[in-house]
């Protein structure tokens, strides 16, 4: 079993397995693959025009990503045709990422190459 411990100091991140210690140095604002989602529902997507560094898997570092707004797709759904905003992710080392919004902010769909993810439902806390 591996238990790794992170922390980020200024601009570095320093991640330490207890046999390894790695130190990454970010550029920009970091995210994740987990936290851009949480990124995303924080602000109109209109707005989204930013870099940002990429961590994936808490790991592997990829700098310089892209985030920005793409426009608006009409989705079909039983209901008829669901508007949602795009917004890209593009970088090194990755596929085209595309978020779909929708109009109360929440990520609806996600594309990656063959890959897609869909929300399912929502549960209020």
């Amino acid at each position: 079993r591996i238990t790794e411990k992170g922390r980020v100091k200024g601009k570095t991140i320093i991640i330490d397995n207890g046999h390894f210690k790695t130190q990454l140095d970010a550029q920009n604002p970091l995210i994740t693959q987990w936290t851009v989602l949480d990124e995303l529902m924080k602000q109109d997507p209109k707005t989204i025009k930013r870099k940002v560094d990429l961590l994936q898997d808490l790991h592997l570092l990829k700098n310089d990503h892209r985030l920005f707004y793409e426009g608006v797709v009409s989705v079909p759904s039983a209901v008829g045709g669901v508007k949602l905003a795009t917004v890209a992710e593009l970088g090194y080392g990755i596929n085209p990422i595309h978020y779909l919004i929708d109009s109360d902010g929440r990520v609806q769909l996600v594309t990656n190459g063959i890959t897609s993810w869909a929300l399912e439902s929502i549960k209020t806390i």
